[in-house]
């Protein structure tokens, strides 16, 4: 019975996430319209198109979450204290 529940909580945890997950995307659809998205497909094309000019990525993850995995021109800034030189040294 244990692992019958188990089973269920981790079922529920996941339909929980995947519906705040969408909410969440429609909140950041409605509130930001004019924003287009763009899919990691699109996004690794125009990184690999030598004619385009490569876009700025900004990564708000922590310092370890950075050091395990990030895009390769990726800069890493605090959401809560941004630097703004840094980031106008990327324009």
């Amino acid at each position: 019975m244990k692992s019958e529940n188990s089973t269920i909580d981790k079922r529920f945890n996941h339909c929980a996430v995947n519906l705040l997950f969408r909410l969440l995307k429609l909140w950041i659809r409605v509130q930001f319209p004019t924003v287009r998205s763009l899919s990691t497909q699109d996004l690794d094309r125009w990184l690999q198109d030598p004619d385009k000019t490569p876009p700025i990525l900004l990564d708000v993850r922590t310092v370890p979450e950075f050091k395990v995995s990030h895009l390769k021109t990726a800069q890493r800034t605090d959401p809560k204290d941004p630097n703004i030189q840094t980031a106008e040294t990327l324009l």
